[in-house]
């Protein structure tokens, strides 16, 4: 630890003392506490994950009023290695799209053709089918104001946070820096918070001489959403065939 114009600075070459047996218990249950919250995470985006729906499930929960998010897009959401959460695709929003993307009040989302709509009346000044249907989902959409917890924001955010504090809180890690684990926390599908729980709070390792800092996290961060993404096209590859 550096000082700099007052402001203490983790150095990754620190010479780190080995944490007392006494937190021994806090660092395993921290761990644990991290590897439960990730599978409810990973539990929720499960269920929440788009799937397909049929025009008549549709229309159902469109006279029942259970879908309280929609929007138009021009292809089917499908997954991708975005950023920490394990996502649908950001695809384009289009009033001519061929398919709308809806949220039923249980927030699982689903995906329907609206070809398969069938008859929907159209207003003036629409001059396709897909506008009018498009409108038709648009309107009886039930869309909820203000901050709607889901549960995959809700899991994401008590996963993330619990994370945060243990990596900042209590012993030092002994791996890597906290800029290093700070930054690998971006990784896919959660694996840099999977990672920081079994190094650094589920095994007691030897302090390393020179820990990994924010320079090789970058570099880990890049390598790791390269092979995700190969691994992906190699998934929906196989799928597709």
């Amino acid at each position: 630890m550096t000082t700099y114009g007052g402001v203490r600075h983790e150095s990754a070459d620190a010479v780190i003392v080995p944490a007392p047996r006494k937190n021994w218990a806090w660092r395993h249950l921290a761990g644990l506490t991290i590897l439960a919250l990730w599978v409810v995470w990973l539990a929720a985006t499960v269920w929440a994950t788009p799937r397909e729906a049929s025009a008549t499930q549709l229309r159902s929960a469109l006279e029942h009023g259970r879908v309280i998010d929609s929007r138009q897009v021009d292809s089917q959401p499908q997954f991708s290695a975005s950023a920490f959460l394990f996502d649908k695709q950001s695809v384009p929003t289009s009033n001519e799209g061929q398919y709308v993307v809806w949220t039923s009040t249980d927030h699982r989302q689903h995906w329907t053709n609206l070809y398969s709509l069938g008859t929907v009346q159209q207003s003036s000044g629409q001059q396709d089918y897909l506008s009018a249907a498009g409108s038709y989902v648009f309107n009886n959409t039930h869309f909820r104001s203000g901050i709607d917890w889901a549960p995959v924001g809700l899991a994401q955010l008590m996963l993330l946070l619990f994370a945060l504090g243990a990596m900042l809180g209590g012993d030092a890690p002994r791996r890597g820096t906290r800029w290093f684990w700070f930054w690998t926390f971006n990784l896919p599908l959660g694996i840099g918070v999977l990672w920081f729980a079994v190094q650094e709070r589920l095994t007691d390792p030897e302090p390393r001489p020179g820990r990994w800092n924010g320079w090789e996290a970058l570099g880990v961060n890049i390598v790791g959403f390269l092979l995700l993404m190969f691994a992906t096209i190699g998934v929906q590859g196989l799928l597709s065939s």
